[in-house]
Order: structure tokens, then sequence, then C-alpha cells
């Protein structure tokens, strides 16, 4: 062995020498900061809800990225005693229930109820209770394989039935090839390879021995596998037989004893005393290697895991875990000539870049979007001057105005020509050239704008400062080719515009804080500050962010606006945020995103003409385009990691899954809420953004794990949403969680429906009630109504019977007396006894059709008038003619209505014969809607004085008025002398 560590001795040397992270790779160590135990880590799972599940000693850990929460495994039930360590990481069933197992048993952890059970097999009637090896759950029948004993058995873990499957066998780690076939190392130079035999079920064994000691596998496809070996990484095609072996040592790695897979098609694989090294097949090489100078815990992690975001998880005995993740290649550093911090940068042309140093260097960068451009000094006579302080840029077309504290300089960048002027008397700070050809520096006695003579440059006020105010440490910042700003250090900030070769200050607004940037943005002019981004009104300067997205203070030494996006790029004291100003969003960029510094200068950025932007740093210049920028994904999930009620915790509601819903009476309305997030974020931490919405006006955020309140929560539902905010501001989708506090009974809906129904019940009784009666009443007067209608007509019965008959003999007699002539002197009488017999027989048969309820309505009452007027009229030898038209003859006539109406017709029947003198009679019966109308014409002398005043009594047209006003009804009469009368009747049937 000692041979064969001799031998790869050179290739160690070489990789180690050859090979490093350099930059590529972060490592970002978890420690027992956050992990309730760091003393036995060991394996690592991550579950579909992105929690991460460690063991440790005889107990294992939920980690939400955070905080971690120790569970030791053991089962009331059971008195199995629990190892120096599981044998398996946590490995999730269909029912969500994660199984382990340790050397005497296999255990299940439920997250739901945070509790264990144990189980231990039966083999012979004996019970197992040795080397258990959890070692793969089938995600969609939950079928488990495991070694328990020295045989492998298959494991329903829905059912608890079990089946031996395999062995015997000494393997301790074993992996799956494909349906078909297993394979196992057992730390020699012997590998089991376990094939199914037809029919399924059971597995045959074959051995396969190699040239070195194995330690670990991983499968590479079907038919090979990845294996840890003393000399190195090797790579094993299993052959069709034993005579065909296919055994190469692929990286030359002494003390290799671990070996995983990656998703990018990458090995990873651990060595003893030397880290971590990453081989890639593609090109047959280890492409890194990851030390403990590269910021790993320790030279020998005891395990390799990789999450779902393809970080990689190291465990690390009693230190923690270091998480490995890859740095992407976003930005580069181009470095100057001459180590001194960058002054500013400019580009007249978006193709070339000048740069300065604070003193007094330029240089020029050629070709600026190719990936290497051309630097070269740019010579001056005073560019070495060492006096010359910070150099700022301004451009006016081909020409560039620099200047600093000591001079001012014109480079014509076309030509190449650099024209020094002397020196000014007063010390200036920086330097503003208008379109109109105005060139505005900033002195020590105030805005000062710059005269060209011919004995050099001459200084003259455009605004002076107050004489005891001086220098003050101000800065002029232009914004347009009109405008610029001028900050007085901790007092205000003057908008300034040129017109004509003049300046005016459009106000004086106060501001705090160094004011390191300013740009004008659409119509907006804003300020970069150390107290945040800042907006200049008309008439004060608000504050529009005052934090970055990892809650840090926020301090903007320089900005640019992306020209093709509108995006803000800002250049703080704690990396690159780019600021969406219609959405306010940000979005944080460090070292996990690239960056290699995250100090940035106040000098003013540069956008080339291929959309690069160029910042100045601590380190040099960072150039990056906004659309190339990719950025590691950082999911989080949030989460309600403890709930209150009342000050109560409740346990049982939580227990470690996504809450859902919360629902409590009236009296338990105090909830607290603590809000965590699910997911690792190795540079900063994210943050919560919550709102209960129909309570909360607007969003909040607060920590990671922060609690918070809502005391007395009125009766009602509501929604509580949840946003994770990543480290860079990006935000996660939101998780809502329904919250309901019902109200008292009382309030309920279904109490108020229940009274009203109630109500509306009692209501209905009442009403039943009194309207049984009322049908009551009815009945009784119906009844009441029929014995009367049956008394009428026994009374009219015998009337017609009776009276009527004795009164029809009384008439036939006396007419037979006046034909026989038997009297003569008693003719006058015998008529006048006929006469009123017939009359008193007419009026009985109107009472008879009064009475008679069998014929009560309009038609028959028109029936009766035509059939009476018939025979009246024929008695008296007079003409008659009778209309009836009723087109709502099925309307009913009361008695009383009934013997007016008939008796009225039957008076002005016997008005005409006595009076009228009429050789004829019309008549007309109609009952249109709801008026029933009579007329009566003759067409004799018409009424005079003398026939008038005769028939005002008795029965005469006095009566019949009486009689249809009291029926409610009208009667008018028309007549003319001569020309007949006409009697109208009117009733309303209502």
């Amino acid at each position: 062995m000692a041979a064969g560590s001799r031998t790869y001795l050179p290739y160690l040397v070489l990789l180690l020498t050859s090979f490093g992270v350099s930059g590529q790779y972060l490592v970002h160590s978890i420690g027992e900061d956050v992990l309730p135990e760091v003393e036995s880590l060991h394996y690592l799972s991550q579950t579909p809800d992105g929690r991460y599940w460690a063991t440790s000693g005889n107990s294992i850990i939920r980690f939400d990225g955070a905080s971690g929460q120790l569970f030791p495994i053991h089962d009331p039930a059971k008195s199995l005693q629990i190892g120096e360590y599981p044998q398996s990481p946590l490995m999730p069933a269909p029912d969500g229930r994660l199984w382990i197992s340790t050397y005497q048993g296999l255990h299940v952890f439920d997250p739901g109820e945070e509790t264990f059970l144990s189980y231990q097999l039966m083999d012979g009637g004996q019970v197992l209770n040795q080397n258990y090896r959890l070692l793969r759950i089938d995600s969609l029948t939950g079928e488990a394989f495991l070694r328990a004993g020295n045989y492998l058995w298959s494991y329903d873990t829905h059912t608890g039935a079990y089946r031996k499957a395999a062995g015997p066998t000494q393997g301790t780690m074993f992996v799956p090839l494909h349906d078909e076939a297993w394979a196992a190392v057992r730390y020699d130079d012997t590998l089991e390879v376990f094939h199914q035999l037809p029919g399924g079920g059971t597995y045959e064994r074959e051995d396969v021995v190699l040239p070195h000691r194995l330690l670990a596998l991983a499968r590479d496809d079907d038919n090979s596998l990845w294996l840890a070996t003393d000399p190195g990484l090797g790579h094993l095609k299993l052959p069709t037989s034993t005579s065909d072996l296919c055994f190469r040592l692929a990286a030359p790695m002494p003390g290799t004893k671990a070996v995983m897979p990656h998703a990018d098609g990458s090995v990873w694989c651990i060595a003893r005393n030397t880290g971590i090294f990453r081989f890639d097949p593609a090109l047959g090489e280890v492409t890194d290697v990851i030390s403990v100078a590269d910021g790993l815990s320790g030279a020998a992690p005891q395990h390799l895991t990789q999450d779902h975001q393809g970080r990689i998880w190291a465990a690390q005995y009693g230190k923690g875990f270091d998480v490995i993740s890859k740095q992407p290649d976003n930005f580069t550093v181009l470095q100057l000539a001459h180590d001194k911090p960058i002054s500013d940068l400019h580009t007249p042309d978006g193709q070339d870049v000048l740069v300065s140093d604070r003193r007094g260097r330029i240089q020029r960068f050629a070709g600026a979007t190719r990936a290497q451009p051309a630097i070269t000094d740019i010579p001056s006579q005073r560019n070495g001057d060492h006096r010359a302080g910070r150099l700022r840029f301004n451009s006016s077309g081909q020409e560039v105005w620099l200047g600093n504290q000591r001079q001012i300089g014109r480079y014509d960048f076309k030509r190449g020509d650099f024209v020094w002027y002397d020196r000014p008397p007063e010390l200036i700070s920086d330097l503003y050239r208008s379109s109109d050809g105005l060139l505005v520096v900033l002195s020590q006695k105030g805005v000062m704008s710059v005269k060209f003579t011919a004995d050099g440059l001459r200084l003259q006020p455009l605004l002076p400062f107050p004489p005891s105010d001086g220098m003050r440490y101000t800065g002029l910042f232009g914004l347009t080719d009109s405008t610029f700003l001028v900050w007085e250090r901790g007092s205000e900030i003057w908008p300034c515009t040129v017109s004509n070769g003049s300046v005016t200050i459009a106000a004086r607004l106060p501001v705090s804080g160094r004011v390191n940037a300013a740009l004008q943005w659409n119509d907006k002019t804003l300020l970069g500050t150390n107290s945040g981004l800042l907006e200049v009104g008309k008439d004060t300067v608000v504050t529009v962010l005052s934090q970055d997205p990892q809650g840090n203070p926020l301090r903007i030494m320089s900005m640019i606006t992306d020209q093709e996006s509108g995006d803000l790029w800002f250049g703080t004291s704690n990396g690159l945020v780019r600021y969406t100003p219609g959405t306010n969003e940000q979005i944080h960029f460090g070292a996990a995103e690239g960056l290699p510094e995250k100090g940035f200068l106040p000098a003013d950025p540069v956008q080339l003409n291929d959309g690069t932007i160029w910042m100045a740093t601590k380190s040099g210049i960072v150039r990056f385009h906004p659309d190339a920028l990719s950025v590691p994904e950082q999911p989080l999930t949030p989460y309600v990691a403890g709930l209150w009620v009342n000050d109560i915790a409740q346990t049982r509601e939580l227990t470690g899954q996504q809450l859902s819903r919360v629902e409590r009476g009236y009296q338990q309305n105090s909830l607290y809420f603590r809000l965590g997030l699910i997911g690792l974020l190795p540079h900063g931490d994210g943050m919560v953004e919550y709102q209960l919405r129909d309570y909360d006006l607007a969003p909040i955020r607060v920590a990671r794990n922060e609690v918070i309140r809502y005391p007395r929560l009125p009766a009602g539902e509501y929604q509580l949403q949840l946003t994770a905010i990543g480290s860079r501001g990006e935000r996660s989708e939101t998780t809502t969680v329904e919250v309901v506090i019902n109200p008292p009974f009382w309030e309920t809906i279904w109490f108020r429906v229940s009274v009203l129904l109630a109500l509306a019940l009692g209501a209905m009784i009442v009403y039943s009630e009194l309207l049984r009666r009322e049908r009551r009443k009815q009945n009784e007067r119906r009844e009441r109504e029929a014995l009367v209608n049956a008394e009428r007509d026994r009374i009219a019965g015998e009337v017609h019977d009776d009276l009527g008959g004795q009164l029809s003999s009384i008439m036939f007699l006396s007419e037979e007396l006046l034909m026989t002539e038997a009297a003569p002197t008693l003719a006058y009488e015998l008529g006048r006894i006929n006469e009123l017999s017939q009359h008193s027989l007419h009026n009985i048969r109107d009472i008879i059709f009064a009475l008679d309820n069998r014929r009560a309505t309009v038609a028959d009452l028109c029936e009766q008038i035509e059939t009476a007027g018939q025979e009246f009229f024929r008695d008296h030898h007079l003409a008659f003619s009778f209309n009836g038209h009723c087109t709502r003859g099925e309307r009913p006539l009361n008695s009383r209505q009934k013997r007016n109406l008939f008796s009225i017709v039957r008076e002005a029947w016997h008005n005409t014969i006595k009076h009228a003198q009429a050789n004829k009679v019309t008549m007309s019966f109609g009952c249109e809607e709801q008026i029933l109308t009579i007329i009566i014409a003759d067409d004799g002398r018409g009424l005079t004085a003398d026939n008038a005043a005769k028939s005002t009594g008795g029965y005469g047209l006095g009566n019949i008025k009486n009689k249809a006003e009291a029926i409610g009804g009208t009667l008018t009469i028309s007549s003319q002398t001569g020309a007949g009368t006409t009697i109208t009747l009117r009733l309303p049937l209502g």
C-alpha cells in the first residue's frame, strides 16, 4: 500500500499545483451557531418541501437553512439501544414519513406528529438486531430495500410486510444499477453484484475482484460504476462475464474515500488530507481541488450530498457542514497599471474608455468592448504630477475636459493632443461643461466659469458663496447639457440651470448625508447618498430607498442608468444593486453572484455601445453586461415556523409542516406567528414580506424567524400572505395561510338565519291561525247566507205558490166578470181590482226574482227585463224594442240591486203608459267594463209641467231616482215637449 501511495504521489502534487477553486467556487460553513448538534454529523438529505434533514449521533436534525431542531431517535414502545450514528440518510416514503436505519433496527419519523416508530425483522423465528442499512425507497410504490443481518430484504413501508430478496452479503454500501441489479462494496478488493433471477423477487450474487481496495461506489449508468479506491477514483464497466472486466483508474488521487456523481455530469470525491476534488469525465481530468486553504472546515469530510440547487454539502465531523456552490462568471475585473484608487471613468465615443486615478494618471482602454482591450497611458506634461489629486472628466464632442484641484486640461480624443492650462489661483474640485460651451468649475470661492485668455485661464464667479462659508467640501454634478447640481456638504442641494452663459439656482433644498452621485432619470433628478437614494423635488428632497434587499443601510457610491431597460445600477459599499423604479424591485449582486469586490468608489460609471457597464471599485474596474448576468437559483419558501394563540404555543398544529389554515373562536383571537424561510442563503439572509389581507393596509417586511403579532383580531376571515425576499431581492411565490376568527354564535350568519327562520315560522303560525279564524268566519258567514238564501227561496216559493196563485185567481175572476157584464154597475170597481191584482202579481214576481239566488247575474237581469217588457207592453198594445249587449254578463248582483233595478225599470214603463201617450218604447241594456247602463226611451209627448208634477210622488220619477241612489247608481232624465222622454240609469259594479 505504501508503494501504491508513492506511485501516485507525483499525480497528487501535479493536481494540487494545477487546480484550485480559483474563484469558481464559494465555500460557506454551517456550524454550531445554527445547528443544534455538530459532533457526529454524517448524512444529509433534502425532502421535496426544501427542508434539510441531517443525522448526528443518535438523533436527526431538521434544518430550514437558518435554524435546526433536534429529534432523538426513540420509540417509547421499543427498548432498542441506538448505536453511535445512523447507517443511512433519511429517505421519504410516498406517505410523507421519513425512514432511517440504525445498526439495531429500522425507524420511521412522522413529521406531523414528530414521533418515531421502530421495527425489527424476523428471520427463521429469530429477531434480527444488527447490520441494518436502508438502501432505497421507491417513490411511487413505497417499497424499501435494506440490509438486515446478512441478507437483503424488500420491505413494504405501507403494510410492514417484508421478504428476503438476496444474500448472504458482506456489503456495507449498496447502489442500484437498474431494476435487475445491485452492487455493493465491503471494504476489500471484492465487489458484490446482485442480478435478479427470472421471475423476479430474488437475486443472485456474483463477486467481482478488483486490483484495489474499495471504499465507496456510485452509479454511473446501468452497467458502470464510479469507485473510490486507495489510489484514486476508478471507473468500472460491468461485463457480461467476469473475464470481460473493464476497470481503469480515472483520476489518481491517493486516499479517495467517497464518490458522488453531480447533476452536471461531473464526479465529486473526498480524498484524505487533501479535501474535495471534482473530476470531469468529458475532459478526463480533475478540474478543481477544494481544500482548507479555500475555506473547507477540515481536510477530510465524512460524506458528500448534493441538494436541489446542485450545491455540494460536505459533512465535517464536530464542525458542521461546508456548502460548496459554483460562482457565476458574471463580472470581469480590469486592473490599472498603477495601484491607485480610480477617480473617474469616461467614454467619449462608446468604444474606448478613459480612466483616471487619484494621482492624476490617465489610461486609455482602446477597444473596450473586446474581451481584452488595449491599455495605454495618455502622455502629457503634467500626467505624472503627483500633486494632481482627483481627476474628473467632462466631454464636449471630441474634446474631453479634465480638472482637479491643481489643473485643468483639454484632451482632443480624436487627435490624442493634450493641452494643460496654468493652475488657477483657487483650488477646484469638480468640472462641468454645458452644451453652449460654458465651462463651470467648483472652487473654494463658489461656482466659477472658466475664461481662456492669452495669458492662460481666468475664473469668474457665477454663484459666489457667502464669505464665511468657504469651500465646505461641496460637490458639482452634471445632469444634462444645461443643468447641474451643487451640493453643500451636510446642508443643501442646489439645482442649477445654464442659459446664455449665466447660471440660475432653481431652489436651495435641505439634504442630509453625503452626496456621491447624481443623475437625471426621465424627468426626475436622483441622488445617490450615504443614506440611500433620494429624489429632488420642486420644494423638497424625499427618500426613495434607504435599505438594500438584505435590509442593510443603502450607501450608494455611484450609479448609472441602463439605456436599454431603464433600470438603475447602484455601486454601493456592500455590492451591486439593480433597481427598477417602476416596481421598486431591487436585486443585489455580491460574492455569491461572482462579484469580486463589493466596495465601489464614487466615480461616474460608463455604458458602452454594446451595453457593457464599467464601474470603479477598490480592486479595479468591474465590467459586466446587464443582460448577461446569471445568478444561482436560491429558492426560498416562506412558512409559519411558530404559532401562539393567546400566548399558548400551538406545537401540534405546526409539526414541521406547511401551515395552511388557522381557525379559532372569538375568545382565542390573539395570534402570534413566527415567520420562517425554507432555503439556504450562503451569503446574507432573506426576509419575509407579509400582509394580513383585510387587516394590514400594506405589505410589511421582517427578518427571518421574526414574530409578528395580531392581538385581539376582530372576527372574520383573513388571508395571511407570505412572500420570501432573497438576499438579492428576488421574490418567491406567495404562500397563503387562511386565518379564521369565528364570531360569537349570536353574530354568526347561522344564528341570524335561525332567528329569522324562527320569526318567520312564528309569523307563519300567527298568520295561519288568523287565516284559520278568518276562514272559519267566512264559512260561518256562508252558512248563514246559505240559510238566509234557503229561507228566501222558501218564502219566494210560498209567495209564488200561495199569494201569487190567489192574486192570479182574483185577476182572472175580475176579468171574467167584466167580460160577462154580469154587473155593469160594478165595471169600474172590477177594472180597478183587475189592475191592482196585475200590479201586485208583477211586484210579487219581481220580489221572487230578487230573492232567487240562482238567477243573480247581470245576464239574468237582462233576460228578466226583456221578458217582462215584452209581456208588459204587449198587454198594453204598445210597440217595444229591446237591445241587450253584455260583455260582462257574469258579474253578480245582490238581491237589493236586482230588486231596485227591476223596480226602476217597471216604474218607468208605468209612467210611459200613463203619461207619455207614446206609440213605441225602445230600451237598451249594456254592461261594459265596470258600468251597467240601462236606457229607456219613448216617442211620446215628453214631460210637461203637469205630468212631471204627477210623477213626483208615489211611484213617480223622484222615487226611481231615490232607488238608483240607494244602490250607488245615477239616473238622468232628458225630455223635450213632443219629442219623447229618455231615462238613463248607470250603476258602477265595482
